[in-house]
């Protein structure tokens, strides 16, 4: 199926600027992309304060299937995606492992699911370099004009 543009009245969903800078960067592989963008997709279909995605979910996505092919292929990616401090996976007794973006935010929310997998690094510097604001001089010159005494 060829991809026709998007529809008029296209709904808009909200994702992290980093996906867009440092994480685009950072994703040598359109697989670990790919999963990505789905997991932030699923993760917006949900409602409640806490947000996660289940495994299951993930391996029975259909999207997910056609694009990666095998069920092998969708954990590899999701290796690769816990293993670059993108998604935290959260291991529950009897269930399922979960995952949820790997917000500073959410850490604790996270250990009220169930553990954080050891092998899952809790990823504490912002995805962003934070900028400092230029000084109203700075600003002046740039927009106006050099300042002169």
């Amino acid at each position: 199926m060829t991809f026709k543009g998007f529809p008029r009245g296209v709904r808009y969903l909200p994702v992290p600027a980093p996906v867009f800078g440092p994480l685009l960067e950072q994703i040598k592989d359109a697989s670990e992309f790919i999963i990505t963008l789905r997991i932030i997709w699923m993760l917006q279909q949900k409602k409640g304060r806490i947000r996660f995605v289940a495994s299951e979910e993930l391996y029975g996505d259909k999207i997910l299937s056609r694009a990666l092919g095998s069920r092998n292929s969708i954990e590899n990616s999701i290796d690769s995606v816990v293993r670059g401090r993108i998604l935290l996976r959260i291991k529950r007794e009897n269930a399922s492992d979960v995952f949820m973006l790997n917000f500073e935010e959410d850490h604790h929310l996270a250990s009220s699911i169930g553990s954080i997998d050891e092998g899952t690094d809790l990823y504490t510097d912002p995805w962003e370099i934070k900028n400092n604001s230029p000084e109203i001089y700075s600003l002046y010159e740039q927009n106006i004009g050099i300042l002169t005494p």
